[in-house]
């Protein structure tokens, strides 16, 4: 497989600590016993940049996609759990996007908020509106978002928060819209490490050059059609930069730990 792949220009590489996958021990009803295996692939694969894993057999790779609900209640893996977010952002009613099927996938809503008053006549009726978000005002809501609020007791976004200690980190935000209405949000989620990505209307040429001119000046890192199913632009590039975002969380929050670890006392000759 290897000549085959590298005939074709692929670079091949096997890390160095991969062993088995630890299917047999599995499934052999020795699944506490298979655990150090489990976790010794995956600390081989993640320990090379690579765009791809290819195995020679089917049921090691079905293995290694088993490998998540595995160590879903593990406490060791379990605490460098990475999960994605979803937060809407919008100009719009946010009852309204309460009332999608997105819900289930959504953690925050900001958007316009309407209140309730009585009618006069046993019923109710909107009588203002008690909240509102526009093109601006969505730069405070990415730093509610970055400081946890909602999420973390206590705090608001005039907190004082050190950077490294916020929620979500705004290098791991991704920021998708549509347009140059969004410039400000753009810019301030480029400004501090994070990636952003514009998308248009299938079709509407006019829309595709306004993107295209943003991502030209810089304002944005991508662009595509409003499709998000697979293999389009929409999908590949943001679910490649999300496994991008999470391999690098990993990474860095070992390497916090190996650089808190102090040396083990030795005795003195």
């Amino acid at each position: 497989m290897v000549e085959v792949l590298e005939r074709l220009g692929c670079e091949t590489v096997l890390p160095e600590k991969q062993i088995c996958c630890g299917q047999p021990t599995y499934n052999s009803g020795y699944s506490k016993d298979s655990m150090k295996t489990f976790k010794n692939e995956i600390d081989a694969l993640l320990s090379i940049d690579a765009d791809y894993i290819v195995g020679p057999s089917g049921s090691c790779v079905f293995m290694i996609k088993e490998y998540k609900d595995i160590f879903k209640d593990d406490p060791e893996y379990s605490e460098y759990g990475i999960q994605v977010e979803n937060y809407i952002v919008s100009t719009g009613f946010a009852e309204t996007i309460r009332g999608t099927s997105l819900m289930p996938w959504i953690d925050g809503i900001w958007g316009c908020e309407l209140l309730d008053g009585p009618d006069g006549h046993g019923g109710t009726v909107i009588n203002e509106m008690v909240y509102t978000i526009d093109n601006t005002t969505k730069t405070r809501a990415l730093f509610e978002i970055n400081k946890g609020i909602g999420k973390v007791p206590d705090i608001d976004v005039n907190s004082q928060i050190e950077k490294s200690m916020r929620r979500v980190q705004f290098e791991h935000m991704i920021y998708i819209a549509d347009g140059p209405s969004d410039i400000p949000a753009f810019s301030v989620v480029k400004q501090n490490g994070g990636l952003t990505f514009a998308i248009y209307p299938k079709g509407d040429y006019r829309a595709m050059q306004q993107v295209d001119q943003m991502r030209a000046s810089g304002r944005v890192d991508m662009y595509g059609e409003a499709d998000y199913s697979p293999d389009t632009t929409a999908y590949m590039w943001i679910t490649d930069k999300i496994r991008q975002i999470g391999k690098k969380i990993l990474t860095d929050e070992k390497a916090k730990i190996r650089a808190s670890a102090s040396d083990v006392p030795k005795h003195l000759n």
